[in-house]
């Protein structure tokens, strides 16, 4: 493992683990909020209208977070097993090919993200009077965590490729 490689894989373990608190965080508040807008609502008959758009503000957040803690942690789903019968350099390549495509379509997410940002500023959100910029800047935020996530993966799959290929 080279000194990149070391760096790397330190900061994704530190964001992956403030992730992890962060979803959480926010699945504690989620919670809390649907509780509230309950006994507000049927208990005590008066609804808090800011209480739904703050859930799903939450929500939104604690899903994109939560997802790229799974990534990260290799808890995501994948199927291996035509990958896992090939032989260690083929099985390389595959690796490197399939973590290459995963890296353009999070580039092209993030992208999108950042194009719809500045037209999600000018709308608010209902109840909270918030910018809708609050819902997108997670996306943003998710694309640059899977992005570096999978740099990661990535070279610690060409490291694997050189590795096999010496051992060919």
């Amino acid at each position: 493992m080279n000194e990149v490689e070391k760096k790397l894989g330190t900061i994704i373990s530190l964001l992956g683990k403030a992730e992890l608190i962060a979803a959480g965080a926010l699945l504690v508040a989620t919670l809390g909020l649907v509780v509230l807008t309950i006994i507000f609502r049927y208990f005590l008959h008066r609804p808090i209208m800011w209480a739904s758009p703050l859930v799903t503000l939450c929500f939104t957040w604690m899903s994109l977070i939560g997802i790229a803690y799974v990534y990260k942690a290799g808890g995501h789903i994948s199927v291996t097993y035509f990958k896992d019968r090939l032989r260690p350099v083929p099985k390389a390549v595959v690796e490197v090919l399939i973590l290459v495509v995963v890296l353009l379509c999070l580039v092209i997410a993030l992208w999108s993200a950042l194009q719809i940002l500045p037209v999600h500023s000018k709308r608010f959100i209902v109840g909270l009077r918030l910018p809708r910029s609050y819902l997108s800047t997670a996306v943003v935020l998710w694309g640059i965590s899977m992005v570096l996530t999978t740099v990661y993966f990535l070279v610690g799959s060409i490291g694997r490729l050189t590795a096999a290929r010496k051992g060919e």
